[in-house]
């Protein structure tokens, strides 16, 4: 029984949890930003410095394509002295509960 709550605790915690809340301006224009790369299929900030972009599967290599993501946050008004890690998601597996990690890219 312990190791079933366990299993059900941890898969819980991969689940995706929106920062929607309090967002900052900048935050809210990275969004839209985002969301006109033809690849994404989401974006959203999973804390005030974590924003997550789920995309289309493919052959990208999202650890060199990630840092125009990067940009995307600079020109959405980013304070420079904040760091971001934007994380780049499988869409579709996202949407079946496996979170599916392509990069993990910081954003100075």
């Amino acid at each position: 029984m312990r190791l079933c709550l366990a299993a059900i605790l941890a898969a819980l915690s991969f689940i995706p949890v929106s920062y929607a809340d309090d967002l900052e301006p900048w935050q809210e224009k990275s969004i839209q930003n985002v969301m006109q790369f033809g690849k994404v299929t989401k974006a959203e900030w999973g804390q005030s410095f974590s924003f997550w972009v789920f995309v289309k599967r493919d052959n990208t290599d999202w650890s060199a394509a990630g840092q125009t993501f990067c940009k995307s946050l600079a020109g959405a008004g980013k304070p420079e002295n904040e760091l971001i890690i934007v994380t780049v998601w499988d869409a579709i597996e996202a949407n079946r509960g496996n979170l599916e990690e392509y990069a993990k890219i910081p954003c100075y």
